[in-house]
């Protein structure tokens, strides 16, 4: 599909150039051409990223059929799995980033429990409203909420706090019903 669009947009160039050239013909300064777009060099297929992309998560199943994207100005296949996501250099098919690989690493995730010791020894007490397992910044983490508002994300794999909302801890939030 991206090679077929970008042929597309080539032709529509070249067409547009040919145009400025009739009309620059018949005034006195030169049309101006640009130079097209280099194509991306794509070495590898989206089956072959999906193998490289389990085969860098072990134990991970995939979500979703691999996508050709841009990362980091790199051509990439965007491979979700349900652990997180692995993006493949199209060219070279190196991995070029593994969120999956933590959760992946051990093959389990730690238990509802200790991601509630861990949340509430993070914010030092507090009582807890729910606990949600689900996938947050392209990771596996526990979502701990707490009856004050405050939420805390315990990564999955490794029991660690990943990120937490404090509530009060942001004094230019005005949304205090958030609970996303």
């Amino acid at each position: 599909e991206y090679q077929a669009a970008l042929a597309d947009a080539q032709a529509r160039l070249e067409q547009a150039n040919s145009q400025l050239a009739q009309v620059g013909a018949s005034q006195a300064s030169p049309p101006v051409t640009a130079p097209a777009p280099a194509a991306p060099t794509v070495a590898i297929d989206n089956a072959q990223a999906q193998t490289l992309a389990l085969a860098a998560a072990p134990g991970a199943t995939l979500v979703r059929a691999p996508e050709l994207v841009l990362y980091a100005n790199l051509p990439a296949y965007e491979v979700q799995l349900d652990r997180g996501t692995v993006y493949i250099d199209a060219a070279q098919g190196t991995v070029l980033a593994n969120s999956a690989v933590v959760a992946a690493s051990t093959g389990q995730t730690i238990s509802e429990d200790a991601a509630i010791t861990a949340a509430t020894s993070y914010l030092g007490g507090g009582s807890v409203r729910s606990v949600e397992l689900e996938h947050e910044r392209d990771i596996l983490v526990y979502e701990v909420k707490f009856t004050d508002g405050s939420s805390v994300y315990i990564d999955a794999g490794n029991g660690q706090v990943a990120y937490a909302k404090v509530a009060g801890a942001n004094q230019y939030d005005d949304d205090e019903d958030d609970d996303d």
